[in-house]
């Protein structure tokens, strides 16, 4: 779907939002590119939970993957990780929402995923793993930003089978993830799986990536899922982010930020564009939209 979203929006666009709960993004929202989270936007984000709003990261990467940085600012108590797959409640580390993909499923979508040159993925249980065959060939990936190429070394579980491990396991499958040379291989490999499992949530959040997910499991449907866990309406809900994964959000969200470095269609879609990520976009719209 592109432009502007089949939604009803509850911001009139007049008067100012009330916000209770905001969802952010982190890679080319939250994180510059030297993937950090700078003091400005750190402060915004403290400043927002001073005020009693619930401010979590909601992304596509697993539990074992949210920064430190990020997790460690007081007041933040709830991650929406994997696409949404998993919310946790990060004082307890009990998942409070699930929307996963079974093994049998995603093991078959492995399979046909390993035809493609690329690093595949499955996270599982909070964790990622990946075929070990392609994992040794990772620095081989040249559009991947050397700091988000490390934080792939550190964080992956490299399987000699990947297909076959994820069907012994016992846990649902969150996402499948792949990572691509370059955005042709990426886009065949899209139309492919695509046509070969229709019903999956297929996305992207970089040009050299694929995610795939539940035919229900997105951003915002687990962030408006937490929503009504908590309490929070839609229309006291912002959501900012900046591309593919994130245009659910966007959306879903009663009131949507989008990125100056967005995709072109989460623009479209959302509300209000805020400043690059590299201009401390997320704190400028906290302060603009949030905070009193």
């Amino acid at each position: 779907m592109e432009g502007k979203c089949n939604v009803t929006r509850l911001w009139n666009g007049v008067s100012r939002p009330h916000i209770r709960m905001i969802g952010l993004d982190l890679d080319g929202t939250v994180y510059n590119e030297a993937k950090e989270i700078t003091p400005g936007v750190r402060q915004a984000i403290q400043e927002a939970i001073a005020q009693g709003v619930v401010v979590l990261p909601a992304t596509g990467r697993p539990f074992g993957g949210l920064p430190e940085a990020f997790l460690k600012i007081p007041g933040v108590r709830y991650a929406l990780t994997s696409n949404g797959a998993a919310v946790v409640d990060l004082e307890s580390h009990e998942r409070i929402y699930e929307d996963c993909m079974d093994q049998e499923l995603a093991a078959q979508v492995i399979s046909v995923m390993l035809e493609f040159d690329g690093l595949a993925e499955a996270y599982m249980d909070g964790k990622c793993y990946t075929d070990k065959r392609n994992y040794e060939n990772a620095s081989n990936f040249s559009l991947v930003p050397a700091g988000l190429l490390a934080y792939i070394r550190a964080s992956r579980i490299p399987k000699e089978q990947l297909a076959a491990f994820v069907r012994q396991q016992e846990h649902p499958v969150e996402k499948l993830h792949m990572i691509f040379g370059d955005t042709h291989t990426r886009d065949r490999a899209f139309k492919h799986i695509k046509g070969r499992f229709p019903d999956l949530n297929i996305t992207n959040a970089s040009s050299f990536n694929m995610e795939i997910n539940s035919p229900t499991c997105n951003k915002g449907s687990s962030l408006l899922a937490l929503g009504k866990i908590l309490g929070i309406p839609r229309s006291q809900i912002m959501a900012c982010g900046d591309s593919g994964n994130d245009y659910p959000m966007i959306c879903a969200a009663g009131f949507s930020v989008a990125m100056g470095n967005a995709e072109e269609r989460i623009k479209a879609a959302a509300d209000v564009v805020t400043k690059s990520n590299e201009e401390d976009g997320v704190a400028w719209a906290i302060r603009q939209y949030v905070l009193t």
